[in-house]
């Protein structure tokens, strides 16, 4: 009786070891999965930015050309 007493007390012991191990990795992963949403969040406003800045460059070029074809007409 008290040899399996000792043996369940020995798994416990191990399983609870097992369960630290878990819970650790999980809050890990869940620490990288904030880490890589608030990296991605960035990404997207950067995106943003560059297709406003594109958009607006993509616009001074068709003036310029505008411009220039209005130039070259008059010439």
């Amino acid at each position: 009786m008290r040899k399996q007493i000792d043996s369940l007390k020995k798994d416990l012991a191990q399983k609870q070891v097992v369960r630290k191990e878990a819970q650790s990795a999980i809050q890990e992963s869940e620490q990288a999965i904030r880490q890589t949403s608030r990296a991605i969040a960035t990404l997207e406003q950067q995106q943003h930015a560059s297709a406003s800045q594109l958009a607006e460059l993509h616009a001074q070029l068709e003036n310029s050309r505008h411009k220039l074809a209005k130039a070259y007409a008059s010439a």
